[in-house]
């Protein structure tokens, strides 16, 4: 099947990129420890609800866009292109659950930037935290602070303070999220693969570039490979969690076969791009090292690859083949 953006979408996700463009990326990441990070970060969170990307699934006649899935994954993919350091996607992943039937913005446009899960990115400015399709108020319960692989996006354990709300459709809230993960992962791996291919006609070894190395181009195209696999998936998946919803069997493989395929080509472009950097890709001093920890820590949000092969495996009917299967397939 191939896939295209209606003109609507590609002009969107224009849009998008072009404000994330003037404040987002590796500048405002090297700013969040300063004095004015925070208020820098307000300030984007700001402009993208100014511009109407909070409501993007929200249906139009309650203030939002009204547009689908497939629309989602074009302006997360910019998200990740820009190693966005907001809760946006599980913002918009979310806010049609949120709204208790408002219309925005009285509900929630600006708020109640969502955390999902117990352990919750970005505490500091999340509103809400969704646990197990229940929603509760983040000021009623507690945060207890925890590593995180990526220090522009804080991790802590939330401990709930009441039981939260049921929210009306967590199974596809929890798809919307999932799928949109994976359109930040397709987008972190094209900013790393740009990254390296700007710099591996640069750097001279033996005194001729190294993108002339045959090993660098077979790694470079290597991570093309694996990105130009998993983004057609994640578009099937959007496409279906739009015409079947999250219940659909086909929807549920596909889902869990385009996390699986983003998971790995956001690590397999960041092992990579990193070794065709030499030591200079590992150091902190250099944005490459931004979008490699985002990718590490998306690839285990909403699901490992190893999660989601065992539901590939359950779903071929396999599951009785064992260890063994699953082990050949890693």
């Amino acid at each position: 099947m191939y896939f295209e953006l209606t003109e609507e979408q590609r002009e969107l996700a224009g849009l998008t990129r072009e404000v994330l463009s003037d404040q987002a990326g590796p500048e405002l990441l090297r700013r969040l420890d300063g004095e004015d990070g925070p208020a820098a970060a307000e300030r984007l969170w700001q402009q993208v609800v100014e511009v109407g990307l909070t409501g993007l699934l929200l249906a139009e006649d309650e203030g939002g866009l009204g547009v689908d899935e497939v629309c989602l994954v074009a302006v997360a993919e910019e998200f990740g292109r820009s190693c966005l350091p907001l809760p946006l996607t599980e913002t918009i992943a979310l806010a049609p659950e949120l709204g208790d039937g408002e219309p925005a913005p009285a509900a929630w446009a600006g708020e109640p930037r969502p955390g999902h899960g117990a352990l919750t990115a970005w505490p500091n400015l999340v509103k809400q935290v969704v646990i197990d399709d229940r929603r509760h108020d983040a000021a009623a319960g507690s945060f207890s602070p925890t590593a995180s692989v990526d220090r522009t996006r804080p991790l802590a354990e939330f401990t709930p303070g009441y039981d939260g709300v049921a929210l009306d459709d967590g199974p596809l809230a929890r798809a919307r999220a999932t799928v949109g993960t994976a359109a930040e992962l397709i987008g972190l791996s094209r900013a790393m693969l740009a990254l390296a291919c700007d710099y591996v006609p640069q750097r001279q070894q033996f005194g001729v570039p190294i993108g002339s190395f045959q090993a660098v181009k077979h790694h470079l195209a290597d991570c093309r490979i694996a990105i130009d696999f998993a983004a057609p998936a994640v578009n099937e998946a959007a496409w279906l969690l739009s015409a079947r919803g999250p219940g659909d069997p086909r929807s549920r493989l596909i889902l869990a076969q385009a996390k699986q395929r983003a998971n790995e080509a956001a690590l397999t472009t960041a092992r990579w791009v990193i070794q065709c950097h030499g030591g200079m890709g590992y150091t902190t001093e250099y944005d490459l090292h931004f979008f490699a920890k985002r990718a590490w820590a998306l690839a285990v949000h909403h699901g490992s690859s190893r999660r989601h092969r065992r539901t590939i495996i359950d779903h071929l009917g396999l599951a009785g083949a064992g260890r063994n299967l699953e082990g050949s397939i890693r």
